[in-house]
């Protein structure tokens, strides 16, 4: 069965991008650059949100195409250079071409929809351009998102061209121009990478592979962490601290300790002390996971989630992340990071914030309810995040493992060299990421993973090692 996530100094003027800011406002107006457009936005939210919706299925069914193209789990070799895994990540060109040609049936009303002065302020500005290095990178941001707007619209799914022609990749906004979606604040834009957390699934086969990667491409100046380390110092000093498991504790630190069962082992204490073990169990987890996110002499730069994605149990609707641990899970979902894990002031005093990625199935998508996508709200009004990436649907285990890779690569060659300035933009990042999987593999799966970033929000590092990434 096959795999799926169910997940130095500011940059010189001289070769930086110019950012363009284009604001949907709650009281009908759009702001284009300095240019004000009343009534602006042609088409309403309604038929954005049914889009989308509509867009959704579309990434799915090519999702499932390539996640079936992958050997199953267990027959996914160590050696990633494993001839079928880099097969599995080819779309052949007529599939690609159907599936493009349903994204442009959807998205050619929404274009038609924009008004003329709208469209005459974007080409004043110069977004239709071919993607160049002068050409202008946009942010859309939404003024209202952080309360309780509609669905964002998916701008990266636009269509620039005669729909009558075949498809051309090229013409997509998410393959064009460089698009970041953000609700309105005033945050510094500034990423400094010095501290890095990474949670994974350890039963999906690549999930540890891609965030070795953090750690390895990364000098030893960084500060690396993930939940098996913080889980293993929380048991750690639990057993030490309780009398009543001192004859234990020689188990416990000796071979149980170190092979998988250690934190199950010590999760059966916990059932064999209390009356509602399930109850201490999870009580346990959720403390670990505050200690984490909210120790107040830790503030990380870059948490990387490789694991599932699915809606919550208890909520029915709010997504939550399932890791797992020793064999253990634990979830961390949108409720727990909007109570228990909020951060004061995470939004005040332009403090610096973390880049999140959340490299699983459908962290973006819509609930239910058809709220707006419940992960980046939550991490940017809760823990302050100055940017996350995630996916709008399913995504096979290796393609997000290459995926992922990909955009490091590119972004941390970026930080090292300055001479590569506009690939420090996680904007930027992103959009080269994509356009090689189309360019390489004919694969438009990368219209999957979507940006929510502060206006000109980029990367800086002066220790991150070079060499070759790929």
């Amino acid at each position: 069965m096959t795999t799926l996530r169910v997940g130095g100094d500011s940059p010189s003027k001289e070769g930086s991008r110019k950012m363009y800011k284009v604001i949907i406002g709650s009281n009908n107006f759009v702001m284009v650059g300095a240019q004000i457009i009343y009534n602006g936005l042609g088409f309403q939210r309604n038929s954005s949100l049914n889009a989308s919706i509509k867009f959704f299925k579309i990434l799915y069914e090519l999702s499932n195409k390539v996640a079936h193209k992958q050997p199953s789990s267990v027959d996914i070799l160590d050696d990633e250079s494993d001839i079928n895994l880099q097969k599995s990540l080819f779309v052949d060109k007529n599939t690609c071409n159907r599936i493009l040609s349903e994204l442009i049936e959807i998205s050619a009303p929404l274009r038609s929809d924009l008004s003329d002065e709208i469209v005459s302020a974007f080409k004043s500005l110069g977004f239709f351009k071919d993607n160049t290095q002068e050409a202008p990178a946009f942010t859309f941001l939404e003024d209202v998102a952080r309360t309780n707007s509609p669905a964002p619209v998916l701008w990266e799914m636009m269509y620039e061209g005669d729909v009558s022609d075949d498809p051309q990749w090229q013409n997509f906004w998410g393959f064009k121009v460089p698009i970041a979606n953000w609700i309105t604040g005033n945050r510094t834009n500034e990423i400094r990478l010095q501290k890095t957390f990474a949670g994974i699934h350890e039963d999906l086969k690549f999930a540890g592979k891609e965030t070795d990667l953090l750690a390895t491409k990364l000098a030893p100046r960084l500060t690396h962490t993930n939940l098996l380390k913080e889980c293993r110092e929380r048991v750690e000093k639990d057993v030490k601290n309780e009398i009543q498991y001192a004859s234990e504790e020689q188990e416990l630190g000796g071979s149980v300790y170190q092979d998988s069962r250690w934190l199950l082992t010590y999760l059966k204490r916990l059932f064999e002390k209390n009356e509602d073990p399930v109850y201490e169990a999870k009580k346990w987890k959720e403390k670990t996971l505050v200690s984490i996110f909210k120790n107040s002499q830790i503030s990380y730069d870059l948490l990387h989630f490789a694991c599932h994605c699915e809606a919550s149990d208890e909520t029915g609707f709010l997504s939550q992340l399932i890791m797992k641990v020793a064999g253990e899970p634990i979830s961390l979902n949108v409720g727990f990071i909007k109570t228990a894990l909020k951060r004061k002031n995470s939004w005040e005093n332009n403090e610096r914030g973390p880049l999140i990625f959340l490299n699983a199935c459908g962290t973006f998508e819509q609930n239910v309810s058809h709220e707006p996508p419940g992960f980046p709200i939550a991490w940017i009004n809760s823990q302050g995040a100055l940017a996350v990436i995630g996916t709008l649907c399913p995504v096979p285990d290796y393609f997000a493992y290459a995926f992922a890779k990909k955009f490091y690569e590119i972004l941390f060659q970026a930080v090292a060299n300055q001479k590569i300035v506009r690939e420090c933009y996680l904007s930027e990042a992103l959009l080269a990421t994509r356009r090689y999987f189309m360019e390489t593999y004919n694969n438009p799966l990368g219209l999957a993973y979507v940006l929510y970033a502060v206006d000109g929000a980029h990367v800086l590092a002066d220790f991150v090692q070079t060499g070759d990434a790929a």
